[in-house]
């Protein structure tokens, strides 16, 4: 069984960059098509002489500092009555990305202290929502840019998304969690490593009194997680021990997310990942009817934390106190408990429900 290691390391010129999230997942094709980064000497094509023109002309406008203020200023108004707007723009993500596509990072010096003034506008959501469209276009934009221009963006725009995700509110989570799984959405885990690490290294603090401020990481780690699935998952061991500590915490909107990132752990850690069709075939043969060493690997360690995890409930039944002097670490974690039983469930009646329609279609 072969492991993703590559996705651990950041990206070096001898690195095979492949954004389709399923290869790799059961067996290894004998081929795939995949991106090498690209060197710092490497010039993209030349734009033909038809649009040479329109392009000159745009960039003129992309390069003033005045153009990229009105702009913004248009787009973080308020949206009309009835519009779909006080959301997550798709299309204006897009409209950026192929902007810092095409004339890669020409404007960033424009830019960034304008991104800089949305993000630090905490309590306008619609600044909130246009700088989390700018940022969006521009990370997934810079897919095909040199390394040095790569480092230039990541160094200075860490530490942005560091002190937005911390000063994050209610009404501009949703912004924000979108904007992650916007950025992560068909990528291989290396391109927006630093952006992950950002996520999965920030603490959780089981006795902080600040139920949204722990609960908003954990709908990003969610986000993140569903993304990239698989990809991220020698990222995430310590990740999930930090989740399973954290059952009994003794806010309600805490464990409502909890619940949904520990399923989303469990669901992403199978992968056989052979090497060929050839070794999985032999393997299937090796094994007839007996049950899969991954999965025995799997159930043993899963049991193992289950397992404390019972004997933690059972040590908290008998420490509980009267229902009358509130909740207790045993009432918390069996609620937490219950949630991610329900979560698996929803997830799960799906795919009854497609093995149950693809068994009528073959009998028909």
């Amino acid at each position: 069984m072969q492991t993703n290691n590559s996705s651990l390391l950041p990206i070096n010129l001898n690195s095979l960059l492949d954004d389709n999230d399923g290869t790799g997942w059961l067996v290894w094709p004998k081929s795939f098509k995949a991106y090498l980064p690209r060197t710092e000497t490497f010039e993209m094509p030349e734009i033909d002489a038809a649009s040479r023109r329109a392009y000159d002309h745009l960039g003129e406008f992309f390069c003033q500092a005045s153009f990229w203020e009105k702009l913004m200023e248009f787009m973080s108004s308020d949206p009309l009555r009835g519009e779909r707007s006080d959301a997550f723009n798709l299309e204006h993500a897009k409209f950026y990305k192929s902007i810092f596509g095409m004339w890669e990072d020409r404007f960033m010096d424009q830019v960034e202290p304008i991104i800089v003034r949305l993000c630090s506008s905490v309590d306008n959501k619609n600044a909130q929502r246009a700088a989390t469209e700018l940022l969006g276009g521009m990370i997934r934009g810079s897919k095909h840019w040199k390394k040095s221009s790569l480092d230039r963006m990541w160094t200075w725009l860490t530490p942005v998304l560091q002190k937005a995700f911390q000063q994050c509110t209610p009404d501009s989570l949703a912004y924000w969690v979108r904007f992650v799984r916007y950025c992560c959405a068909f990528r291989d885990p290396r391109r927006v490593l630093p952006f992950i690490s950002l996520i999965f290294n920030t603490p959780l603090d089981k006795d902080s009194t600040a139920a949204f401020s722990e609960s908003k990481n954990l709908y990003f780690t969610r986000a993140v997680l569903s993304s990239l699935s698989w990809r991220v998952s020698l990222l995430t061991p310590s990740l999930r021990e930090d989740c399973l500590k954290l059952v009994a915490h003794p806010y309600k909107q805490v464990r409502e997310i909890l619940g949904f990132v520990i399923h989303e752990h469990f669901q992403l850690v199978p992968h056989p990942s052979y090497k060929s069709v050839d070794e999985f075939l032999e393997a299937q043969r090796k094994e007839g009817g007996a049950p899969s060493p991954m999965i025995e690997a799997l159930e043993t360690k899963s049991a193992h934390q289950i397992a404390g995890l019972v004997q933690n409930l059972e040590k908290w039944r008998m420490e509980r106190k009267p229902v009358i002097q509130g909740a207790c670490e045993y009432i918390n974690a069996s609620k937490t408990g219950t949630q991610v039983q329900f979560v698996s469930f929803i997830f799960l009646r799906p795919r009854v429900q497609m093995v149950n329609n693809a068994h009528v279609f073959q009998q028909c």
